[in-house]
């Protein structure tokens, strides 16, 4: 968790594959996400600032080479309360000056 002028704020993400048992990787799939009617949107238009509920599960898990175990959240889906969109970057390709006549 971070803090800035806005108060407190949370980057969270979810991979494609997770390893639940030594060498075997479980594809997961993508987090579900909902407008606050309930409505399926496209979570790659929720951009930097939108405010929404997470859906996690909170599990423990061994630390590798210790006795000791951690805590960690997996996210699962998400109810967008006030979207903010993606910004978009528009690309301009470069020219390469290639030294031809």
């Amino acid at each position: 968790m971070k803090k800035d002028e806005e108060g407190y704020n949370l980057q969270i993400s979810r991979p494609l594959s997770i390893q639940f048992s030594k060498g075997v990787d479980t594809p997961v799939t993508a987090p579900k996400v909902r407008d606050k009617d309930k409505n399926p949107i496209d979570g790659r238009s929720v951009g930097d600032g939108s405010d929404v509920i997470l859906t996690v599960e909170l599990y423990t898990y061994k630390i590798p080479q210790s006795q000791q175990r951690g805590k960690a959240i997996r996210l699962y889906g998400l109810t967008v309360e006030e979207l903010v969109p993606k910004a978009v970057v528009e690309t301009t390709p470069d020219v390469i000056e290639a030294g031809w006549e």
